[in-house]
């Protein structure tokens, strides 16, 4: 086996970890990815369109080099709850690399299902500088 030759992961940075405070302990989860990255993709769909990942919020960030990553954070009391979180980032980090797979398998490195557009599409949309304008501009309510 070669000297680098190693596993590759899918690009964001896991931080599962808990704290008590008091006499209650505190599930608190943070991801972070790229902000147009495939697992993100995965992570919106499953946000939005399957009902899941409920109670996490995502925040994008700006690192010294001038990056765009977004954050995600999720924090619960119930145990149950944090190993169902985890269940589904697990199963979203699946579907990207079953992905991967699919596109070299059918040797398209462009190929990506219609949900993915979709989601890839609305984030786009939401996210660009004329759309934040035209919303913030639809809901001002001052006569001039």
């Amino acid at each position: 086996m070669a000297k680098f030759a190693q596993a590759k992961r899918v690009p964001a940075g896991f931080g599962y970890s808990h704290v008590m405070v008091g006499n209650t302990l505190v599930f608190t989860t943070k991801i972070r990815t790229k902000q147009f990255d495939l697992l993100r993709y995965a992570i919106e769909h499953k946000k939005r369109n399957e009902g899941k990942l409920v109670g996490t919020w995502g925040q994008i960030k700006v690192n010294k080099n001038g990056h765009k990553y977004v954050t995600y954070e999720f924090v619960s009391t119930n145990g149950s709850a944090m190993c169902q979180f985890q269940k589904e980032m697990d199963e979203a980090r699946a579907e990207v690399l079953s992905l991967k797979a699919l596109r070299l398998t059918m040797q398209n490195p462009w190929y990506e299902p219609i949900w993915m557009t979709t989601i890839r599409e609305q984030l786009q949309r939401e996210e660009s500088p004329s759309y934040n304008w035209l919303r913030e501009d639809e809901t001002d309510d001052l006569p001039f």
